[in-house]
């Protein structure tokens, strides 16, 4: 899922956030594959979809207290978390522009 930026989006987080937050902060980079030692490479398994489903719920509609996706926005959510592939970053992402979005 290249291209999307996600890498610009965690650093402006990072930058603007955590180190201003707290008092010590570090940025680790993890792709879905990634190399744990020389001879071992691990591959990150995606969320299954009703993981996927109650993570991006949450973050999407935390502000409900049914964090429950609205019937209007359930076959648009649907077609966006299908983007993300299970991939729990993207998820938390479009999750929380989501829940940026001005609501009736």
């Amino acid at each position: 899922m290249g291209g999307v930026g996600k890498t610009t989006l965690v650093t402006h987080v990072y930058k603007e956030v955590a180190k201003v937050r707290f008092d010590c902060a570090a940025w680790v980079a993890v792709s879905q594959r990634f190399t744990t030692a020389p001879e071992r490479t691990m591959m990150l398994d995606p969320l299954p979809w009703r993981d996927a489903w109650t993570l991006f719920c949450n973050v999407a509609f935390r502000e409900l207290s049914c964090r429950t996706c609205q019937n209007h926005l359930e076959k648009l959510a649907v077609s966006v978390l299908e983007r993300c592939r299970g991939l729990p970053l993207a998820i938390v992402s479009v999750g929380n522009r989501v829940r940026l979005e001005e609501r009736p």
